[in-house]
């Protein structure tokens, strides 16, 4: 319940009101007279729901001010450091870049760099009508398939809180966001593909064979991806090998390696990834620092070497 965008709850109540819990129906009748009279129900209707949901509505915005005006938060937070555009074409791909990684969860990594300004505008045009035309399909179907505009709806809404539209951090995205948010696809697999194959003669045994080689393949990566979260050293430079390094927020990864390794005595390697991190960022006061606090730290343990 301290997930961001648990702040959507009352948004997820309403779609539930649709479906599964059918308590907002939209249907039309052939006759005028009818039709007036079902509209005005269904406006009665959908204001009683959302009345209900008021009290949820206020808690989730007071908590939203509360958090962003909370010293830790509206310290990190900074509009100019990023163009509105530059956020706004990083969270539309990012509702891509989620989808693939729940298909296929490789190149998981403890932190992605922002790419800023460097991200091309196309990309978040042509990501941007993929979602526009998933989300007029789902539409299209709603009363055939609700389930479907359900679960994409639940997908779209539940990750806002959490695209960095409002930077609140040197991150472009988070694994861990995506919990709640996959949620809503997973319902849509849950119920879809059971009615999309109800009509064919070997959907049990597809589908056993499609688990038998789908579930052990996604075993093998997780206990792949467990295994670099070992320490410091081992999760940061799995993230250098499969993250994005041109980024000049990705200096933090190297930082943040820099300064595991100096704790293990490894003040060579520290200084080559302080470099690093100077090279992506000249202006980064805290690589700079550390790479001088390493640098002293080299020459005195060798010239305590040259002495014995």
């Amino acid at each position: 319940m301290s997930k961001q965008m648990l702040v959507t709850l009352p948004f997820v109540l309403l779609l539930m009101d649709y479906w599964p819990l059918r308590r907002l129906q939209f249907e039309q009748e052939r006759e005028s007279n009818e039709i007036l009279e079902k509209n005005t129900a269904k406006r009665s209707e959908v204001f009683r729901l959302v009345l209900e949901k008021i009290p949820l509505f206020l808690l989730t915005m007071v908590l939203s001010i509360v958090t962003l005006l909370m010293p830790i938060n509206a310290s990190a937070i900074n509009f100019d450091l990023l163009s509105l555009q530059a956020r706004l074409t990083n969270a539309i791909v990012l509702y891509l870049e989620y989808l693939g990684k729940m298909i296929w969860p490789a190149k998981l990594a403890i932190f992605y760099a922002h790419p800023g300004n460097a991200l091309a505008v196309w990309k978040g045009i042509l990501c941007g009508m993929v979602l526009v035309g998933i989300s007029a399909v789902t539409i299209r179907f709603i009363r055939k398939v609700p389930y479907l505009a359900f679960g994409w709806f639940w997908y779209l809404g539940t990750l806002v809180p959490v695209m960095q539209i409002v930077q609140t951090g040197r991150h472009g995205m988070a694994d861990r966001y995506a919990y709640i948010p996959l949620i809503g696809i997973f319902i849509i697999v849950a119920w879809g593909l059971p009615e999309l194959m109800a009509k064919w003669r070997y959907r049990d045994k597809f589908l056993i064979l499609l688990a038998g080689i789908y579930f052990p393949i996604l075993m093998v990566t997780t206990w792949n991806q467990v295994s670099h979260w070992k320490n410091s050293i081992t999760i940061f430079k799995h993230a250098i090998r499969v993250t994005d390094k041109e980024y000049p927020d990705f200096a933090l990864t190297h930082i943040n390696l820099g300064n595991a390794l100096l704790t293990e005595r490894k003040t060579e390697e520290g200084i080559f990834h302080y470099r690093m991190a100077i090279k992506l960022k000249p202006d980064f006061a805290d690589a700079r620092h550390n790479l001088k606090i390493a640098l002293r730290r080299y020459k005195l343990h060798s010239k305590s070497q040259h002495d014995n």
